[in-house]
């Protein structure tokens, strides 16, 4: 008996094999002739799992640099940072985000999410590294400003990237999952900062104290580097190859998907059905003839592809969105930054529909705002210790999402969870006391957890592969910048007018949540 070779993975299909002759075509039935219907005949396979890690793992690099922030303002003593001028650092890295989010969504869906993503990650990595060892406060701001614009590159790529391999079935779950990696990720650097950030290092590398917020940013890039090693591996989306219209590329994608699940698992087949080899031709037909009427498929130049982006029905969907995204994002990122203070707030025995403005408290903190400050070892324990169990009790919820988004639906989902989220903030208002307080900000970090497993995946599935990134692009402007205001509205409102500021936060997330019923459910739709 002759014994194959395991070692060596044969293609697919070599770019040099013929099309099927029109007549073999009557000998197999249902092939594919969409973008959709190629995905759907594809099997998942140990490549579709280890690109979900690869993915998340990528994403990463938002989330890690964006919840560290929290943690290097309060501890970088060595830095000597104004109270006055705290903000300034998650300012410089929103505004890098802002500055590069329709610009790397358009180069995406122009030249390929992957090469944007290792651009990014690579910039993000290195930036990560001399920022660890800024010399004052100043120079932070800067590096952290360029690793911003580099991560509104990895939101944008990565989250059309995450969705582009899979079939309707597995569309929700591929881009939930990145989000639970991203929330694992919260609890990896609460942990970490627990572990870190309470120690004193006396080390010098020449005039540097390497103090353990240094250290502390160098441990919450680790996680980022298998997700980045593993990028050179993955192949570029497959959605966009076929979009683009090349068949050598296509050919290319398959045949890495077959090499890496035949890695795994030997006796494997990239399609289903028996008609594997007939399917793979017949892909080189599809392209054959897209090829030959070029924008119907591939990418066109700026002026067409802005016009086809700002017709109907992709601009009333664009527009309603943009309503869904700032009034939640507003309400969420915003408020989510400061529970903290309104936690702080109820528990020191303030009542927000019953509070006295103090003005000397105003007085007090103008004359402090110029003065280092720095939390100490005490005080510093226990608020670690809060974020840590509060990250940890919203683990659970994502995952949950993950299993109810193809139930329910993304609209659906989305528009429950966005309305909740509004009414405990108007709940917390409400009842106006502190056991209530404690109680509800659990349920809003739960609720939280849960909107952008669904928003995101909806959204993403609004649009064609060809508009994709450049819409995640353009509404993470309108995030970043409501986020900053939200930042902003609290930090100059809240102690003046506490009811103000919670009923506003509560009436855009409840105005976004009610835009969503106005918008298509996509689950188990075409996507294109």
């Amino acid at each position: 008996m002759a014994v194959e070779d395991d070692s060596v993975v044969t293609p697919l299909l070599s770019q040099q094999q013929r099309p099927i002759p029109s007549d073999e075509y009557s000998q197999v039935t249902d092939l594919p002739s969409s973008i959709d219907e190629i995905i759907e005949n594809i099997q998942i396979g140990p490549f579709h799992y280890l690109f979900i890690i690869t993915c998340g793992l990528c994403y990463v690099s938002y989330i890690s640099c964006y919840n560290a922030i929290g943690f290097i303002i309060i501890t970088a003593c060595d830095l000597h940072i104004p109270a006055a001028k705290k903000g300034w650092l998650s300012l410089s890295f929103m505004a890098g985000i802002l500055s590069s989010c329709y610009i790397t969504g358009k180069l995406c869906d122009r030249f390929g999410r992957r090469k944007l993503l290792i651009i990014c990650l690579t910039i993000h990595i290195s930036g990560t590294i001399v920022a660890a060892f800024s010399v004052n406060y100043t120079m932070l701001l800067v590096i952290f400003s360029i690793i911003g614009a580099c991560d509104g590159g990895v939101f944008t790529a990565s989250s059309a990237y995450s969705v582009e391999f899979f079939p309707r079935s597995f569309r929700a779950k591929a881009s939930g999952s990145r989000i639970v990696i991203s929330t694992i990720t919260i609890v990896y650097v609460s942990l970490v900062a627990f572990l870190i950030l309470p120690h004193h290092f006396n080390s010098y590398l020449g005039t540097i104290q390497m103090s353990s917020w240094r250290v502390f940013l160098l441990v919450c890039t680790l996680p980022i580097l298998p997700g980045y090693i593993s990028l050179f591996y993955m192949p570029e989306s497959l959605r966009f190859v076929i979009a683009e219209g090349k068949t050598e590329n296509v050919l290319f994608v398959l045949n890495r998907i077959n090499a890496i699940n035949s890695f795994f698992k030997r006796q494997y087949k990239l399609f289903k059905g028996d008609n594997q080899a007939i399917i793979l031709r017949n892909i080189i037909n599809i392209q054959s003839v897209e090829n030959n009427n070029k924008s119907k498929l591939k990418l066109s130049n700026n002026e067409q592809y802005t016009e086809k982006l700002y017709k109907r029905p992709w601009i009333t969907r664009l527009i309603l969105l943009s309503i869904i995204w700032v009034g939640a994002g507003f309400a969420i990122e915003g408020f989510t930054i400061w529970l903290p203070t309104i936690v702080s707030f109820y528990t020191s025995g303030n009542k927000c529909r019953h509070y006295s403005y103090n003005s000397s408290w105003t007085l007090l903190h103008l004359k402090q705002a110029n003065q280092s400050s720095c939390t100490g070892t005490k005080q510093l324990i226990p608020v670690l210790t809060n974020i840590l169990l509060g990250n940890l009790i919203g683990l659970p919820f994502p995952i949950l999402c993950i299993f109810l988004i193809n139930r329910v639906g993304r609209k659906w989902l989305s528009c429950i969870v966005i309305l909740l989220t509004g009414l405990s903030i108007f709940f917390i208002w409400l009842f106006d006391n502190t056991l209530s307080t404690r109680i509800l900000v659990c349920m809003f970090t739960m609720f939280v957890n849960c909107i952008w497993v669904s928003l995101t995946t909806w959204t993403l599935e609004l649009f064609p592969t060809t508009k994709r990134a450049t819409v995640i692009g353009i509404l993470n402007i309108f995030l970043t910048i409501t986020c900053g205001v939200g930042l902003m509205v609290v930090g100059i409102i809240f102690n003046t007018h506490c009811t103000i500021t919670l009923l506003l936060f509560s009436l855009l997330c409840i105005t976004a949540g009610l835009v969503c019923i106005l918008l298509p459910d996509t689950t188990q739709k075409d996507i294109g």
